[in-house]
């Protein structure tokens, strides 16, 4: 059985490699912040799409339609601190699929925060 293991460094700059039976194969010569993908990452990626992909068509129908005025600002920041908070706990745990969903869901967060900002009306 072979030792591989997927990292990902966001140190030094993005590189994805691969460690085979302790050769590294990568562009990068650091390997500062590493995230290992065990088998239970997949179980973590597929709870990150799903749980991620559910803000897609709020923030698609808010960019689309400049309709904001349902939308809870207190909400969405109380919500866009506690993704931070998820997100900062994903590097304490070398979580990849905490870590991508959760900077992918800030993002959409953000987005619709700086909607309901931009298109308040007064």
């Amino acid at each position: 059985m072979s030792n591989r293991k997927w990292f990902l460094n966001l140190k030094h700059n993005f590189t994805l490699g691969l460690i085979l039976n302790k050769n590294i194969v990568s562009l990068s010569f650091f390997k500062i912040i590493m995230f290992e993908i065990k088998a239970i990452e997949i179980v973590g990626f597929i709870a990150a799409i799903l749980t991620t992909s559910a803000f897609v068509p709020q923030v698609y129908r808010a960019w689309k339609t400049k309709d904001v005025e349902a939308i809870s600002l207190t909400m969405f920041i109380v919500m866009f601190t506690g993704v931070l908070l998820w997100l900062t706990y994903g590097f304490y745990l070398n979580s990849l699929s905490m870590v991508l969903a959760n900077i992918i869901t800030s993002l959409l967060i953000l987005t619709i925060i700086i909607l309901k900002i931009k298109h308040k009306k007064h």
